[in-house]
Protein backbone atom coordinates (compact mmCIF):
# COMPACT_ATOMS: atom_id res chain seq x y z
CA UNK A 1 0.00 0.00 0.00
CA UNK A 2 1.43 3.33 -0.79
CA UNK A 3 2.20 5.48 2.32
CA UNK A 4 -0.04 8.88 2.56
CA UNK A 5 1.15 11.98 2.09
CA UNK A 6 1.84 14.16 5.24
CA UNK A 7 -0.08 17.40 5.58
CA UNK A 8 0.78 20.17 7.85
CA UNK A 9 -2.18 22.40 8.58
CA UNK A 10 -1.90 25.66 10.48
CA UNK A 11 -4.95 27.33 11.23
CA UNK A 12 -5.92 31.34 11.03
CA UNK A 13 -5.53 33.89 13.71
CA UNK A 14 -8.14 34.08 16.60
CA UNK A 15 -9.29 30.38 16.21
CA UNK A 16 -7.49 26.88 16.39
CA UNK A 17 -8.17 23.72 14.93
CA UNK A 18 -11.37 23.29 16.48
CA UNK A 19 -12.85 25.40 13.85
CA UNK A 20 -11.20 23.45 10.59
CA UNK A 21 -12.26 19.79 12.01
CA UNK A 22 -14.37 19.25 8.90
CA UNK A 23 -11.73 20.26 6.39
CA UNK A 24 -8.86 18.04 8.42
CA UNK A 25 -11.23 15.21 8.68
CA UNK A 26 -11.82 15.06 4.77
CA UNK A 27 -8.26 15.55 3.92
CA UNK A 28 -7.90 12.79 6.40
CA UNK A 29 -8.81 10.53 4.18
CA UNK A 30 -6.39 10.87 1.45
CA UNK A 31 -4.03 12.04 3.86
CA UNK A 32 -1.94 12.19 7.28
CA UNK A 33 -2.91 15.38 8.54
CA UNK A 34 -0.93 17.17 11.46
CA UNK A 35 -3.08 19.92 12.65
CA UNK A 36 -1.65 21.62 16.05
CA UNK A 37 -3.19 24.35 17.87
CA UNK A 38 -0.55 27.24 17.31
CA UNK A 39 0.25 30.13 19.69
CA UNK A 40 0.68 33.28 17.86
CA UNK A 41 2.49 34.58 20.43
CA UNK A 42 5.37 32.19 20.61
CA UNK A 43 4.85 30.31 17.37
CA UNK A 44 9.02 30.52 16.69
CA UNK A 45 9.86 28.47 19.63
CA UNK A 46 6.62 25.88 19.10
CA UNK A 47 7.81 25.05 15.39
CA UNK A 48 10.70 23.63 16.99
CA UNK A 49 8.67 21.05 18.55
CA UNK A 50 6.39 20.61 15.83
CA UNK A 51 9.35 19.88 13.20
CA UNK A 52 10.40 17.33 15.69
CA UNK A 53 6.97 15.22 15.13
CA UNK A 54 8.20 14.84 11.50
CA UNK A 55 9.79 12.13 9.53
CA UNK A 56 10.21 13.28 5.82
CA UNK A 57 8.41 16.00 3.46
CA UNK A 58 5.46 17.48 4.26
CA UNK A 59 2.93 19.47 2.50
CA UNK A 60 1.88 22.93 4.37
CA UNK A 61 -1.80 24.15 3.67
CA UNK A 62 -2.18 27.18 5.54
CA UNK A 63 -5.67 29.18 6.49
CA UNK A 64 -5.45 33.68 6.50
CA UNK A 65 -2.85 34.76 9.34
CA UNK A 66 -1.67 30.71 9.49
CA UNK A 67 0.28 31.61 6.28
CA UNK A 68 2.46 33.56 8.58
CA UNK A 69 3.14 30.49 10.61
CA UNK A 70 4.01 28.52 7.21
CA UNK A 71 6.48 30.69 5.79
CA UNK A 72 8.26 30.45 9.11
CA UNK A 73 8.47 26.70 8.73
CA UNK A 74 9.44 27.11 5.68
CA UNK A 75 11.85 29.40 6.17
CA UNK A 76 13.41 27.27 9.37
CA UNK A 77 12.96 24.04 8.01
CA UNK A 78 12.98 24.22 3.96
CA UNK A 79 14.04 20.05 3.61
CA UNK A 80 11.09 19.40 5.32
CA UNK A 81 8.81 20.95 2.66
CA UNK A 82 7.57 18.76 -0.56
CA UNK A 83 5.29 21.96 -1.48
CA UNK A 84 2.99 25.30 0.25
CA UNK A 85 -0.72 25.76 -0.33
CA UNK A 86 -1.63 28.92 1.42
CA UNK A 87 -5.71 29.41 1.48
CA UNK A 88 -6.59 33.47 1.89
CA UNK A 89 -3.21 34.34 3.09
CA UNK A 90 -3.07 37.19 5.56
CA UNK A 91 0.58 38.87 5.41
CA UNK A 92 1.51 39.56 1.53
CA UNK A 93 1.07 43.53 2.67
CA UNK A 94 1.63 44.87 5.61
CA UNK A 95 -1.00 46.85 7.50
CA UNK A 96 -1.27 49.12 10.68
CA UNK A 97 -2.71 47.23 14.05
CA UNK A 98 -5.86 49.16 13.72
CA UNK A 99 -6.72 48.73 10.54
CA UNK A 100 -6.42 44.82 11.20
CA UNK A 101 -8.65 45.18 14.23
CA UNK A 102 -11.39 47.10 12.06
CA UNK A 103 -10.84 44.50 9.24
CA UNK A 104 -11.16 41.73 11.47
CA UNK A 105 -14.20 42.33 13.13
CA UNK A 106 -16.18 43.76 10.94
CA UNK A 107 -15.09 40.42 8.97
CA UNK A 108 -16.64 38.44 11.61
CA UNK A 109 -20.06 39.87 11.93
CA UNK A 110 -20.02 38.96 8.11
CA UNK A 111 -19.38 35.38 8.65
CA UNK A 112 -22.37 35.36 10.98
CA UNK A 113 -24.70 37.13 8.54
CA UNK A 114 -22.94 35.44 5.27
CA UNK A 115 -22.46 31.73 6.58
CA UNK A 116 -24.84 30.69 9.06
CA UNK A 117 -23.88 26.74 8.53
CA UNK A 118 -19.95 27.59 9.76
CA UNK A 119 -20.56 30.32 12.30
CA UNK A 120 -21.58 28.86 14.96
CA UNK A 121 -18.74 27.24 15.11
CA UNK A 122 -16.50 29.84 14.55
CA UNK A 123 -17.89 32.23 16.87
CA UNK A 124 -17.73 29.54 19.73
CA UNK A 125 -13.83 28.91 18.66
CA UNK A 126 -13.38 32.83 18.42
CA UNK A 127 -14.85 33.46 21.89
CA UNK A 128 -12.56 30.28 23.87
CA UNK A 129 -9.82 31.21 21.97
CA UNK A 130 -9.43 35.28 21.79
CA UNK A 131 -11.93 37.02 23.62
CA UNK A 132 -11.47 35.07 26.76
CA UNK A 133 -7.65 35.59 26.08
CA UNK A 134 -7.93 39.43 25.60
CA UNK A 135 -4.17 40.19 26.39
CA UNK A 136 -2.86 37.32 23.84
CA UNK A 137 -5.35 38.24 21.36
CA UNK A 138 -4.01 42.42 20.97
CA UNK A 139 -0.93 41.22 21.48
CA UNK A 140 -0.55 38.42 18.85
CA UNK A 141 -2.43 40.39 16.77
CA UNK A 142 -0.37 43.20 16.78
CA UNK A 143 2.90 41.21 16.47
CA UNK A 144 1.34 39.53 13.52
CA UNK A 145 0.31 43.30 11.89
CA UNK A 146 4.30 43.29 11.50
CA UNK A 147 5.28 40.26 9.55
CA UNK A 148 5.27 40.23 5.65
CA UNK A 149 5.46 37.22 4.47
CA UNK A 150 8.68 35.23 3.14
CA UNK A 151 10.27 31.93 3.27
CA UNK A 152 8.15 30.24 -0.01
CA UNK A 153 9.86 28.94 -2.77
CA UNK A 154 8.28 28.20 -6.15
CA UNK A 155 6.35 25.55 -4.83
CA UNK A 156 4.15 27.28 -3.21
CA UNK A 157 0.43 28.35 -4.47
CA UNK A 158 -1.99 30.58 -3.16
CA UNK A 159 -5.24 30.95 -3.12
CA UNK A 160 -7.32 34.31 -2.98
CA UNK A 161 -11.29 34.61 -3.17
CA UNK A 162 -12.63 36.97 -5.80
CA UNK A 163 -14.44 38.38 -2.95
CA UNK A 164 -12.33 38.54 -0.10
CA UNK A 165 -12.97 41.98 2.03
CA UNK A 166 -10.34 40.78 4.40
CA UNK A 167 -7.38 39.99 2.36
CA UNK A 168 -7.60 40.56 -1.15
CA UNK A 169 -5.20 39.44 -4.17
CA UNK A 170 -2.27 41.32 -4.16
CA UNK A 171 0.22 42.22 -6.73
CA UNK A 172 2.22 39.76 -8.06
CA UNK A 173 4.71 38.21 -6.73
CA UNK A 174 7.95 36.94 -8.58
CA UNK A 175 8.55 33.53 -6.45
CA UNK A 176 4.68 32.30 -5.38
CA UNK A 177 1.73 31.61 -7.99
CA UNK A 178 -1.32 33.45 -7.58
CA UNK A 179 -4.46 31.93 -8.07
CA UNK A 180 -8.38 33.02 -7.45
CA UNK A 181 -11.33 31.58 -6.66
CA UNK A 182 -15.51 32.60 -5.99
CA UNK A 183 -15.72 33.36 -2.95
CA UNK A 184 -14.76 34.86 0.33
CA UNK A 185 -12.39 34.45 3.20
CA UNK A 186 -14.29 31.45 4.26
CA UNK A 187 -14.42 29.82 0.73
CA UNK A 188 -12.70 26.89 1.70
CA UNK A 189 -15.01 25.90 4.73
CA UNK A 190 -18.00 25.52 1.94
CA UNK A 191 -15.51 24.46 -1.18
CA UNK A 192 -13.66 21.59 0.09
CA UNK A 193 -13.63 20.01 -3.12
CA UNK A 194 -12.11 22.62 -5.19
CA UNK A 195 -9.31 22.33 -2.01
CA UNK A 196 -8.73 18.53 -2.97
CA UNK A 197 -8.50 19.49 -6.49
CA UNK A 198 -5.91 22.13 -6.53
CA UNK A 199 -4.05 19.49 -4.35
CA UNK A 200 -4.07 16.93 -6.72
CA UNK A 201 -3.62 19.26 -9.47
CA UNK A 202 -0.35 20.64 -7.34
CA UNK A 203 0.94 16.75 -7.08
CA UNK A 204 1.25 15.63 -10.66
CA UNK A 205 2.82 19.00 -11.46
CA UNK A 206 5.24 17.91 -8.88
CA UNK A 207 6.02 15.09 -9.50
Amino acid sequence: MEEKDTILFFHGWGLSPYSYKKITSNLSKRYRVISPKINFLDYETQLKEIEKQIKGKVIIISHSAGSVIAGEFAKKFPLKVKRIILLSPAGFSVRSFQNWIFSWFMHLTNIVMKHPGISSRITFDFFITSILHPQYAAKSMRKLSRVKLNGFTNKTLAIFADNDKLVPLPSENNVVKFEEVKGDHYWVFENQKELIRRLELEKKINL
